[in-house]
């Protein structure tokens, strides 16, 4: 016999990027519990964090027997974008390829290229990293 024994709960979590610590140019996540998907409401993000998204979760107990299981759905209710911190943000459209470099390391026309072989119109320059940026949903300082 299976018993339900506490009501479903959603409960939210922050998604947060950060640069990979032992990977160069790589973003790692690491996700924690909050109360409210104001990225300036709760407590602060951790201190390598450039970023931040939000999503949901069902969690319910579930007893079978003498056992008691945790049950989460996946992943829903994603933010509509990710708040950035931090960052530059460079338009395709706007890279000049013989202008001022505006990623250290990576010639213009690289940059350009790039975004343009990725169907990025946008990224946005922070940590060293060169991340996509949809201007539609994506908040930046």
């Amino acid at each position: 016999m299976i018993l339900v024994t506490t009501p479903a709960k959603v409960e939210t979590f922050a998604e947060f990027l950060h640069p990979h610590e032992h990977e160069p140019g790589t973003v790692e996540y690491s996700i924690r519990e909050v109360d409210d998907r104001d990225p300036n409401v709760f407590p602060g993000p951790p201190s390598d964090a450039f970023g931040v998204r939000f999503y949901d979760v069902i969690c319910v107990n579930v007893t079978r027997g003498a056992k008691t299981y945790t049950c989460q759905s996946g992943r829903f209710n994603y933010s509509k974008g990710t708040h950035f911190y931090t960052g530059n943000v460079i338009a395709q459209d706007k890279i000049d390829d013989h202008g001022p470099t505006l990623v250290p390391g990576i010639a213009n026309v690289v940059l350009r290229m790039t975004m343009k072989d990725k169907g990025w119109s946008h990224v946005i320059h922070c940590w060293g990293l060169v991340v996509p940026f949809d201007p539609t949903r994506d908040t930046a300082p």
